[in-house]
């Protein structure tokens, strides 16, 4: 939903009001809605917990109502005006809603700026069919309210929940009308059902039904390559200013003011020649990027490098949701591989999350969870989702073009933390290592059994815990860089010890507890 922008028809919002407010006027009339209208509103919006969109819509629609009984003009922008006073005297914290700051812009833009483009599509397609010309306006008047309203919550949106819809004004141009006969539908079905159950429940056959539709399409145009944006990214946030300065001129550069049009043309021009020369082309510079991602006391690691993506782990606070972000961010959807270097609940967890939101090609598993509870739950998931798992139990190499990553398979004590697998992310000679949970004892059969080299970049064992990042280890691949994933934690992690033994390598520290997420790139070495 998030995705084609249309959340706010599945979440209690202000377009409900309007959609009570149209079905009380379809039943009664427009003279006597007033009498009826507000005292349901005003119940529903109690029922629904009188979020601030609600409350808002409430205020809008009662000072329209008011307007019809005292024959008056409504003002819609004094009544928008209206009830964010009154909604911040009721609670002045609501100013720190994300809810209330959409539900207004959107609103402000409607006010503002509604018609335009209804009235461009209904005289530029002029007919005297009376169906066409309903079919028209309404798609046009969709199109324009979406249009407005996303204009103004874009910013909202960019700074809130990091993500634009790019699609939303093509998905709410098919899909809102198929909400409102939903919902009116639906408050029929319930109130009918009270009667006579039978034709309730035939009415929400028919609801069913709709609904079906409006997944089907809501699926398909999410599939679209940029459906949505991830908005993280400087570059997106520089752009969409950049745009917004363009909006602004264009809407000064009227005819009107002849004289000043090639000034005003002027200006865009040396806009767009600023935006091109500061800002640099995005992305990893050719290099392979490496992100140990800020998950609290859990870890997940991203390896990207020209189209490939490839997770290590992913455990810890909202892990899941934050390594598809960082997919998103990069405009894709799908990764080549997630690798588990063991199933304890701070480098999993997410996991199902991802696997839903992402396609994830491939699922590398320890051979020693072929059997388990937790390995055959993670396998099924993954492969409900489409993802290909493998178990390794012995010493691997996988591909992505000249990216590769080792997985080397240690067997020790029946610990959990002593049995998984090693990571080690490759590009020439770039190297970064990655051990999960492993502590001293596994350290040491990694150095005697493999052939380790010298690495550029070491991610912290067991979240820089004092038994794991060993001296044996670290004197066998001396990392430039050690990365420790940690959080909030009861452990003391990462431990006075092993930070001391990083120190002794002086090899530069930095911890996601700190920095948030932690990026490197092989260019940089």
């Amino acid at each position: 939903m998030r995705v084609t922008g249309l959340s706010h028809a599945i979440a209690v919002s202000g377009m409900h009001i309007s959609f009570l407010s149209a079905l009380i006027i379809l039943i009664v009339g427009k003279r006597r809605a007033p009498f009826f209208a507000m005292p349901i509103m005003i119940f529903f919006a109690l029922m629904v917990g009188s979020v601030s969109s609600v409350l808002r819509a409430v205020i809008m629609q009662t000072a329209f109502f008011a307007a019809v009984l005292l024959k008056r003009e409504n003002d819609s922008l004094n009544a928008l005006m209206l009830s964010l006073i009154l909604i911040l005297m009721i609670n002045p914290y609501s100013v720190s809603d994300t809810g209330l700051w959409l539900s207004f812009s959107s609103t402000l833009g409607i006010v503002l700026f509604s018609g335009r483009i209804k009235g461009y599509f209904q005289r530029k397609t002029g007919t005297s069919n009376a169906l066409l010309h309903r079919a028209v306006s309404g798609a046009a008047s969709a199109l324009d309210m979406t249009v407005c309203a996303t204009v103004f919550t874009i910013p909202v949106l960019m700074m809130s929940v990091k993500s634009v819809s790019l699609i939303s004004p093509v998905s709410n141009m098919l899909t809102l009308f198929l909400i409102g006969i939903m919902f009116m539908l639906g408050l029929c079905a319930v109130l009918i059902s009270f009667i006579w159950f039978a034709p309730g429940q035939l009415i929400a056959v028919f609801i069913v039904f709709i609904y079906r539709v409006f997944e089907f399409i809501v699926t398909k145009l999410a599939e679209i390559p940029f459906a949505s944006v991830y908005t993280g990214n400087a570059y997106i946030i520089a752009l969409a200013a950049y745009l917004y300065a363009l909006l602004v001129i264009f809407l000064a550069d009227t005819k009107r003011v002849a004289g000043k049009k090639y000034y005003i043309r002027g200006i865009s021009l040396a806009l767009a020649l600023t935006l091109i020369v500061m800002i640099p082309p995005a992305g990893n510079r050719g290099g392979l990027e490496v992100s140990v991602l800020d998950v609290g006391q859990g870890l997940c690691v991203a390896a990207h490098f020209g189209g490939h993506n490839v997770f290590i782990d992913c455990g810890g606070k909202n892990a899941g949701e934050i390594a598809y972000r960082y997919l998103r961010e990069r405009n894709r959807r799908e990764a080549d591989a997630l690798i588990l270097t063991h199933l304890h609940e701070d480098h999993i967890n997410g996991c199902e999350r991802l696997l839903a939101k992402a396609k994830i090609k491939s699922m590398y598993i320890p051979g020693k969870y072929r059997d388990t509870e937790e390995g055959e739950f993670l396998a099924e998931t993954a492969r409900e989702n489409g993802t290909e798992v493998f178990y390794v139990s012995n010493d691997i190499k996988i591909g992505f073009d000249e990216m590769s990553v080792n997985l080397y398979y240690l067997s020790g004590a029946d610990t959990g933390n002593e049995t998984g697998i090693v990571a080690l992310i490759k590009l020439f000679d770039f190297e970064t290592l990655v051990t999960g949970d492993i502590g001293k004892d596994s350290e040491k059969k990694l150095v005697s059994e493999r052939n380790l080299p010298d690495v550029e970049a070491y991610v912290a064992g067991h979240h820089g815990g004092g038994n794991s990042s060993s001296l044996e280890l670290l004197n066998r691949v001396l990392p430039e860089l050690t990365v420790v994933s940690a959080g909030e934690n009861y452990y003391g992690h990462p431990s006075p010890e092993a930070i001391n033994r990083f120190n002794l390598f002086k090899t530069e520290i930095k911890r996601t507890d700190i920095h948030g997420n932690v990026v490197f790139c092989s260019d940089d070495f």
